[in-house]
């Protein structure tokens, strides 16, 4: 533990995140403030800790480039998936290590196909339209694209399928169990952008589209919907 602390420690950004997650509101309850790397560890646990470690290698190196302000979005949302998939394997007993990779990671293609647009953009100089360009831009190449990438990073098939499949369109009922954490996962992300009331919607759980596979019943559906706000706010700021 003292040595991947003094490696956390060399990056001082990564240092404040990881001081920073260990004094969020969701870990407060657990202690007075932290100030040191090897009290932040003890806290959080060596499984969150690679995860803050994890999401801050992808954001400097695949959403870092031109449009700062499209690759934060896309970041967050990521990010908000990851936390959510996270959330969701916790709810259905699942094993939650690969889960928040899988959300981290699953529209990887995206930033990258908009480093590609900008250079055509350039290329180009002014007679196409970044704007256009992106719209053009399916969620289904951007799945496909992720995949690819994740496939020369050889990373697990199993992990490079679910990033292909993300964007398909199928039936809840025909999802396997990763398939299903996904796009809840997804779900959920897409509800905090929208900016949701969480209290409202836990209220109502049935309203959560849960896939067959992981059959939450509606006290487990409401923990999640309070659980997850708490999570991706200490992920997110």
């Amino acid at each position: 533990m003292a040595q991947l602390a003094k490696v956390i420690e060399r990056d001082a950004f990564l240092a404040g995140r990881l001081i920073a997650r260990s004094n969020s509101a969701s870990q407060q309850p657990r202690g007075g403030r932290i100030e040191g790397i090897p009290a932040a560890i003890v806290r959080l646990g060596v499984n969150e800790v690679r995860d803050i470690v994890v999401a801050e290698s992808v954001r400097q190196t695949v959403f870092a480039g031109p449009h700062r302000q499209l690759m934060e979005e896309y970041w967050r949302f990521s990010l908000a998936a990851a936390a959510g998939c996270r959330e969701v394997a916790r709810a259905a007993h699942l094993s939650a290590d690969g889960a928040f990779l899988i959300g981290l990671l699953h529209d990887v293609g995206r930033p990258l196909l908009l480093t590609i647009l900008e250079s055509l953009v350039r290329e180009y100089q002014g007679r196409l339209a970044l704007e256009d360009a992106l719209e053009a831009v399916s969620d289904e190449l951007s799945a496909a694209v992720g995949g690819l990438m994740l496939s020369r990073w050889r990373l697990p098939d199993r992990v490079v399928e679910l990033v292909r499949e993300a964007c398909e369109e199928r039936p809840l009922t025909q999802r396997s169990r990763s398939q299903a954490v996904l796009a809840m996962g997804r779900w959920l992300a897409q509800q905090h952008i929208a900016g949701v009331s969480w209290e409202d919607l836990a209220q109502c759980p049935a309203a959560l589209p849960v896939p067959s596979p992981l059959d939450l019943d509606d006290l487990a559906r409401q923990r999640l919907l309070l659980a997850y706000p708490r999570e991706v706010a200490a992920m997110l700021y």
